[in-house]
Parts: C-alpha cells; structure tokens; sequence
C-alpha cells in the first residue's frame, strides 16, 4: 500500500487536503504504516482547527476511521484501519503487537568468598571480591580503590 502521498478529511467542517508524508517526520523518522497513527494524532484541520479527521491512501484505502476510531490499550493512538480489518476485534496496534524479544538471564555466578584473614587491606580498610575486566577473573581488592591499590589473587 503506496502512503507516500494520504487524503485527509475534516469530518467538522468537510475540508479536505493533501499531504505528501515525506514532507513530514516523526522525530527524523520516515512515516510509514507502523508509525501513520503517531502523525494521525498530530493532526488538525487547517480550515476550522478541528481534530476530527478521517484519513486515506494514495489508492483509497481508509487508514483512519474518525467517526469510529479504536485506541490502542497499550499506547494509546489510533489503530489504522487495515489492522481492524485484518484481526477484527485487536485492541493493540502494529507496533504494541509486535513480540518483544526475550532477555534470557545470565546464569548466577558464583563469587568466591573472601578468607576470614583477608578481610581488610594492609591499611585497614574493607576488602571486597572483583573483577579484572579484562580476563574475567576474580580477585580480593580494596574497597577504597583507586586510593589504595591493595590486592589478592584468588
């Protein structure tokens, strides 16, 4: 479906414009079926600075219904209209739709623990178990590193 240029009707006053969308952007982003919502709600009727709008494609395809527009549960805007008709009854639009990825926890890792003796530095202060950031490996620091340098390989 060609959105490069959308008709919009004022459903107030009956005015009806043009817009060609790669004049407009969302926060430097194309507009496209997946984001047409966003700019829907930024419309407003250049004749009597109504929101109540009715929006098409290039080839007449209703993308917004303004007399019968469904929100989104989860965002909030507009669901276009090929989405209503292709899954009659969604209450999620494109975007919330999509399945999010799912972030697998790394495994636990098990720190070593910290010898009765070593649980202060040769200044006194506390030791702590570290991280070399570069190996991997774990070691006994100082807690008041970078002032002291102490430190005990594992």
């Amino acid at each position: 479906m060609d959105i490069s240029t959308i008709k919009v009707g004022c459903l107030e006053c009956g005015k009806e414009s043009t817009v060609i969308l790669k004049d407009h952007s969302l926060d430097d982003t194309q507009i496209d079926l997946t984001n047409i919502h966003s700019f829907y709600n930024r419309l407003k009727c250049t004749g009597c600075k109504k929101k109540k709008s009715s929006m098409w494609s290039k080839d007449g395809t209703l993308l917004i219904d303004g007399n019968n527009v469904t929100y989104c549960t989860v965002c909030n805007y507009p669901i276009i209209q090929p989405r209503l008709d292709a899954s009659p009854g969604t209450t999620t639009c494109v975007v919330c739709a999509e399945p999010k990825p799912v972030r697998h926890p790394h495994p636990p890792v098990k720190l070593p623990t910290i010898p009765p003796e070593l649980k202060k530095c040769s200044k006194g202060h506390r030791t702590e178990i570290r991280m070399n950031n570069t190996t991997g490996e774990f070691f006994i620091g100082c807690s008041e590193f970078p002032s002291c340098w102490w430190k005990r390989s594992i």
